[in-house]
C-alpha cells in the first residue's frame, strides 16, 4: 500500500535533532535502519544552545572517532558553527577540538558543537540512510497504520517514533490517539533549591579553570556569607555550583548550580557574580563583581531563543514521563534524553544519561503485510478498539 501510495516508509523517526536526536539516528543507521531526522528550528536557528556538556570518556572516545572520519571530507581547519569557514586557530576548528579531546579523558564542549559534529558525521557518513528535514511539523497521525503529515515534506510511513525534542517538545501529543499517558511525574534531586543556568562575561573570567566548583561540604567564608544571605540561602555551607569555560581563554562563563528557593530572575546575575567571586582568591574577589551578560542580539531569532532557555532552566523542576515508552502496532515509541525528564546541567552529567539510553535503544521490526500481522494486538490498540465500542454503545 505503501509504495501504491508513493509514501515513504522509515524505520524509526527520530524527533529533535539536539545532542541526543543526533545520537539516537547515528545508533540506528549503525545498526542498518532507515532513520527520518525531524528538527522544528530552520539550520539557522538551530545552533542555539550554548551550554557546556562534560563528556565522559567513553562519549570523548566516539566524538573523536568522528573527528578522525571527519578530518579527511571537511579539513582540520573546519569550524562547528553556524558560520561557515575555514580557520584552524578557531576555538571551535576541528583541529582545536581534536587537540582538546586527545589531551583530556573527561573533556567540556559546548553542546552546539556537539550537534554539529554529529550533523555533519550524520550527513557525511549515512547520507542514505538518514534522512534530515529542518522546519518539520507534524500533521495529522493515524493510528492504525502509523503515518504521518509531515510538513511540509508530506505523508510519511514509520514503524518507531523516539522522541529526543526535550520535556516541553510536541512529538508525544499526537499518540494521545493512541492511549498513551502524557503524564509528568516529579521526582526527588540530591540539590535543594532550583537548578539555574546563565550565560555571563567578565575580562577577569580567564582567571577560572574550566571546571571551578564549590563544594557543599565547606563552609563559606565569614567575609562572604553576608552576600549569601543577603540574597536568600540559609545555609553556612557552599551551595554545590560548577562553572564552566566555554573555551580557553574565553572571558564567556556557564554557571551551573544550586541556589536560593526564594531567588528571583532578576538576582540570578548578581547571585552567580558571587559564586564566581568564591571560586577565585579573596584579593581577586573585588573585580569580579561586576560581570555583565553576554550580547546574545536578543532582536533576533536565535538571541531571543537563547535568552528564553536561559529563563526557563532557570524555573526548571525535575520531573519525568510517568510512561516514556508505548507499545505501537507496528514498532513503539519511546523518550529518551531530556524528553524523558528534565535535564539536571550538573557537572559530571554531561550526556551520560542520553548515551546510555542511546545504547539501550531496541527498534523491534513488525512485518506490515496484512497477512503476517502479529496476532498479539498492542494492548494500545485493545484501548482505542474497547473506546470505539464505548462510543458506539452509548
Amino acid at each position: 500500500m505503501l509504495s501504491k501510495e508513493k509514501i515513504p516508509h522509515y524505520d524509526a523517526v527520530v524527533a529533535g535533532a539536539g545532542p541526543t536526536g543526533l545520537m539516537a539516528a547515528v545508533e540506528l543507521a549503525r545498526k542498518g535502519h532507515k532513520v527520518c531526522l525531524c528538527e522544528g528550528r530552520n539550520e539557522e536557528e538551530w545552533d542555539i544552545r550554548s551550554s557546556v556538556m562534560v563528556l565522559r570518556p567513553e562519549a570523548t572516545y566516539a566524538i573523536n572517532q568522528m573527528l578522525d572520519a571527519l578530518e579527511s571530507t571537511h579539513g582540520p581547519g573546519y569550524v562547528f558553527s553556524h558560520r561557515k569557514k575555514s580557520d584552524m586557530a578557531h576555538p571551535k576548528s576541528l583541529a582545536s577540538i581534536r587537540e582538546q579531546v586527545s589531551r583530556n579523558h573527561y573533556t567540556s564542549l559546548q553542546t552546539d558543537v556537539i550537534q554539529r559534529i554529529y550533523m555533519e558525521y550524520a550527513k557525511t557518513k549515512y547520507p542514505d540512510l538518514i534522512d534530515i528535514k529542518y522546519q518539520a511539523r507534524a500533521g495529522s497521525f493515524d493510528p492504525w497504520v502509523q503515518t504521518m503529515d509531515l510538513q511540509p515534506s508530506g505523508r510519511i510511513a514509520f514503524d518507531s517514533i523516539i522522541h529526543a525534542d526535550g520535556v516541553h517538545g510536541t512529538s508525544r501529543q499526537s499518540l494521545e490517539e493512541l492511549g498513551a499517558s502524557l503524564e509528568k511525574i516529579t521526582v526527588n534531586t540530591p540539590f535543594s533549591g532550583r537548578c539555574q543556568c546563565a550565560y555571563i562575561h567578565h575580562p577577569s573570567w580567564t582567571e577560572i579553570k574550566t571546571g571551578a566548583h564549590l563544594n557543599s561540604i565547606e563552609k563559606i567564608p565569614a567575609d562572604l556569607l553576608p552576600e549569601f544571605k543577603k540574597l536568600g540561602w540559609s545555609s553556612n555551607y557552599y551551595p554545590q555550583c560548577y562553572i564552566f569555560l566555554s573555551h580557553d581563554n574565553s572571558e564567556k562563563l556557564w554557571i551551573s548550580g544550586q541556589c536560593p528557593t526564594n531567588l528571583k530572575p532578576e538576582q540570578q546575575l548578581e547571585w552567580n557574580a558571587l559564586i564566581c567571586a568564591a571560586t577565585v582568591t579573596p584579593t581577586e574577589r573585588a573585580c569580579l563583581m561586576a560581570p555583565t551578560y553576554v550580547d546574545t542580539d536578543s532582536h533576533t531569532a536565535r538571541g531571543a531563543k537563547k535568552k528564553n532557555l536561559s529563563h526557563a532552566i532557570f524555573t526548571v523542576e525535575k520531573q519525568k514521563l510517568a510512561q516514556p515508552s508505548v507499545a505501537l502496532p507496528f514498532g513503539k515509541s519511546e523518550a529518551i534524553g531530556d524528553a524523558k525528564e528534565t535535564p539536571n546541567f550538573f557537572f559530571a552529567e554531561g550526556l551520560k544519561n542520553a548515551d546510555k539510553d542511546v545504547k539501550d535503544l531496541a527498534i523491534p521490526f513488525t512485518p506490515r503485510e496484512a497477512s503476517s500481522f502479529p496476532l498479539n494486538i498492542p494492548s494500545l490498540v485493545k484501548q482505542i478498539i474497547s473506546r470505539m465500542l464505548d462510543k458506539l454503545h452509548s
